[in-house]
């Protein structure tokens, strides 16, 4: 048992042994008070209910003591739940700790979305263990694929039986992922009028029942005793939002129920989601942190000092994204950032490979992607409310084309949308960009097309390389890619295409320029031509849609001639100039 359990089950039980000695009416003068934050509480309540006649604990109940409120107070012939919370200093309150694998079925009543839920669930938990075996301990995937979950937990058990600071990017990857689905799930019932809503808040935030919390400073002494009586959920008017920590807000009137996964100790050990409740923050709130965040931004820039030269192409990316999520927040004070001030913290990290003036023009041309974006959005949605914001993170998702580097989330006549883009920064007009950089050993297989495979062709290529035939070696790659997806069924051919491209729209910033363009390639679908040996001897194109759009497959080494071999990549570059 932990220590705050114990905390918290000691605190019941004075609470309830000082209410006893009060209704027995025995002098208050005369009470030896050991504990004084209990003996308050009890005052407290006792002058809520003056006349009561009996008081019992959980403790004295039959059956598992946390399957029953804290207290329950007899007067006349009422009696009263009452829950007790012992909270230090203005500190949320947390009534439990839920299930991943049980909470929907048993809160929110539906057996079809816990077990919607659960496959998710499973299948990330997966890909958390592999994930750690492989990059971290050097497995082979033939050796985990077959493996169940509780295989792989003892394989992993070998290595690591708390977390530590490499675990900590797979940590946030699997739980950012669960809390993104489960999002998904929410709005999905929320759109439908679901009623699981009001099962959930009414079991979670206990409206019938008295809660009291008792708030103590740090030296132990009282801060204050007050009660939390949201009352019973009446309507379909709810909010729905994540926030940072893997958490997501479900808000009714001024009340917000905080959901939180979690991992219970160790990466071995069984996910829970921690309740908490607050008061939801105001609109007013909301636009001061904002403003904060502003000009904590603009104050980085115009003060900011080049230190940095290497990996510049990515550094640039990054803080164009940073830049983007800045002028949403600017242009909408309102906006909830799911997690608070997260455009400064990639700022810091990457600017320093950046000039100053690039991120002038980068910030400028992201206010100018705003008016792109607010076209595009009102086409979407004529009449709509921009409710939160956030940066895509590393994660696991069901749908590995619904990739994209920034979500919005939108409210239009009642319902929810959440709508994610990719973001491109170039320094000036292009004809076509690059939409991915596959690895040359993936092209062909299960992620992308669905044809084959070049690892063996790859393998004796390695073997056998010289610079003499450097140039040979790439032709021959790209002359294979070429013949496969001659030979491919038109089906596998869209598959492809889709995974190169996403089914995200682009927001394509030129900043040196100061222009932006929101692009939304056509739908692939209709036939797919393959141009074999096109545009050069190392390239394949893929043309749809009456040949308005392409895609062109460009084998290249990831890294210079005088590195000798290095590992083979494709550049996918598609054509934007249609859209622009």
């Amino acid at each position: 048992m932990s220590e705050h359990k114990k905390s918290g089950d000691q605190h019941v039980k004075q609470v309830a042994s000082y209410i006893k000695k009060l209704v027995k009416d025995e002098n208050p003068h005369s009470i030896i008070t050991e504990d004084k934050l209990a003996y308050e509480t009890a005052q407290y309540i006792y002058k809520r209910f003056p006349a009561a006649t009996s008081i019992y604990t959980k403790f004295e109940k039959d059956g598992a003591p946390d399957h029953f409120p804290d207290l329950m107070i007899r007067e006349n012939q009422d009696e009263t739940e009452v829950n007790l919370f012992k909270v230090k200093g203005n500190g949320i309150v947390q009534p439990k700790n839920l299930g991943a694998k049980s909470f929907l079925k048993q809160y929110f009543k539906s057996e079809t979305l816990q077990k919607k839920f659960n496959r998710f669930f499973e299948e990330s938990h997966r890909k958390f263990f592999i994930e750690i075996l492989i990059e971290l301990q050097g497995y082979k995937s033939a050796q985990l694929n077959t493996l169940s979950i509780r295989q792989l937990k003892q394989h992993v058990k070998k290595h690591y039986q708390s977390f530590t600071d490499e675990l900590e990017p797979y940590r946030e990857k699997f739980l950012s992922g669960i809390r993104d689905y489960c999002f998904s799930i929410f709005i999905e019932e929320y759109n439908e009028g679901s009623e699981g809503f009001k099962t959930a808040f009414n079991a979670l935030l206990m409206p019938n029942a008295l809660n009291v919390i008792s708030r103590y400073k740090k030296d132990g002494e009282t801060l204050r005793i007050e009660t939390f009586e949201p009352g019973e959920y009446q309507s379909h008017d709810v909010s729905i939002h994540k926030r940072g920590g893997y958490s997501l807000s479900l808000g009714y009137h001024s009340i917000a129920l905080n959901l939180r996964f979690k991992f219970e100790s160790s990466p071995l050990s069984s996910i829970k989601l921690a309740t908490s409740y607050e008061e939801l923050p105001s609109p007013d709130e909301s636009q001061v942190t904002n403003l904060k965040t502003v000009q904590e931004f603009e104050n980085f820039v115009s003060n900011h000092n080049e230190t940095e030269k290497e990996n510049k192409s990515n550094a640039i990316g990054k803080c164009n994204e940073a830049a983007v999520q800045y002028a949403i927040i600017k242009n909408y004070p309102s906006v909830i950032q799911v997690t608070e001030d997260e455009c400064i913290g990639v700022l810091r990290t990457y600017a320093p490979r950046v000039a100053q003036k690039e991120l002038f023009n980068i910030m400028k041309t992201a206010q100018i992607a705003m008016d792109e974006l607010n076209h595009f959005l009102t086409k979407l949605y004529s009449d709509y409310k921009l409710e939160s914001v956030q940066l895509t993170g590393d994660s696991y998702i069901e749908d590995t084309n619904e990739t994209g580097d920034i979500k919005i989330l939108i409210r239009s006549q009642n319902r929810y949308y959440e709508e994610s883009f990719s973001l491109k920064a170039y320094q000036r007009t292009l004809a076509k960009i690059t939409s991915k950089n596959p690895g040359a050993g993936q092209i062909l297989g299960e992620k992308y097309f669905d044809v084959g495979t070049l690892k063996p062709l790859l393998k004796n290529l390695k073997e056998n390389y010289e610079p003499a035939n450097r140039q040979q070696s790439l032709e021959t790659v790209s002359e294979r890619i070429g013949e496969a997806l001659s030979e491919a069924a038109n089906e596998k051919l869209i598959k492809g295409v889709q995974a190169l491209l996403g089914t995200r729209p682009l927001i394509i910033s030129f900043y040196l320029e100061q222009k932006a363009h929101v692009v939304e390639h056509g739908k692939v679908n209709g036939k797919i031509t393959v141009l074999r040996d096109t545009p050069t001897s190392i390239q394949n194109r893929l043309t749809w849609n009456n040949a308005k759009e392409e895609l062109d497959l460009r084998i290249k080494f990831g890294s210079g001639g005088q590195h000798g071999w290095s590992s083979m990549k494709l550049a996918c570059d598609y054509k934007i100039k249609e859209h622009l």
